[in-house]
């Protein structure tokens, strides 16, 4: 079979649109260290389809002015993203981004966009860890500067006190904030339309959990029963994207978020509900 080639790009915004509209496109909202990584590469064993974790162009160019300019982000996406993914020869699209629900989730749909959404999600306090280990704290270090929400961004979660809260507490209070998105923006795609999954990393380590992800994000025709089983397997076994130094044992976890907890409370009082009926605790 041949392969189709690359298209060059085009920028007239009405052709762009119409050639997005005709992909199937997915996208993620997720805190990063979630297993993004991992299943970016179970995607791409999905025939006709284009599987990506973060690239260029990339939405951090231009998250942090999104966040208070939200024409940057439909510029950004008319502009630069949505030509080169319609540039590509593959007639699906699939991007493991964290950054896609940092400002740019909803001027897709108001473009007239209906991507899938896959709600990746993982317990709080395991995104919290992992960010730390990285040193990826938001609004305090580089990268969590570049990459992560931060308190007093528009429309995040209230966080009073957050200049005199530990790292831990500021990168439990982001993935408080993750999960609070990512339950608006499955409402907010099913509302209009869209096909919705959601699961864990773990969860999808199971093959028939995978598959129905795979079936409810209308892919299901790109997956290969044949070799996908094996392939599933194989990613499955691997360790993906580790962390190369731990935390000490020494950190309160329990006594750090409640003190998270009592500042949030009153404006999500149902968010602790929620995260228990998720992950047991």
């Amino acid at each position: 079979m041949r392969h189709r080639q690359e298209r060059p790009l085009t920028h007239d915004p009405k052709a762009v649109l119409e050639e997005a509209a005709a992909r199937r496109l997915v996208f993620t909202a997720t805190a990063g260290r979630t297993g993004t990584a991992y299943v970016t590469e179970l995607f791409k064993e999905l025939r006709d389809t284009l599987a990506t974790h973060e690239p260029e162009p990339n939405f951090v160019h231009v998250m942090r002015r999104a966040q208070e300019h939200a024409p940057v982000a439909v510029d950004f996406l008319l502009r630069h993203k949505l030509p080169w993914i319609v540039a590509q020869p593959q007639s699906a699209y699939v991007e493991l981004s964290h950054l896609a629900c940092k400002g740019f989730l909803e001027p897709m749909l108001t473009l007239g966009l209906r991507p899938g959404l896959l709600v990746l999600r993982r317990a709080p306090r395991d995104i919290a860890r992992s960010l730390l280990e990285r040193k990826t704290v938001p609004g305090r270090t580089s990268g969590g500067w570049m990459y992560l929400l931060q308190p007093g961004d528009p429309n995040t979660l209230p966080f009073p006190g957050h200049a005199g809260a530990s790292d831990y507490q500021l990168c439990f209070w982001y993935a408080l904030e993750i999960e609070r998105r990512q339950a608006r923006y499955a409402q907010l795609f099913t509302r209009a339309g869209c096909p919705v999954a959601a699961a864990t990393a773990a969860e999808l380590n199971d093959y028939d959990t995978w598959v129905r992800a795979v079936d409810t994000l209308g892919l299901m025709d790109r997956l290969d029963p044949t070799t996908m089983p094996e392939r599933h397997r194989a990613h499955t076994e691997r360790a993906w994207n580790k962390n190369p130094d731990a935390l000490p044992a020494t950190l309160d976890y329990d006594k750090q978020e409640d003190a998270v907890w009592r500042q949030v409370l009153p404006w999500e009082p149902f968010l602790g509900a929620e995260l228990a009926a998720h992950y047991g605790r």
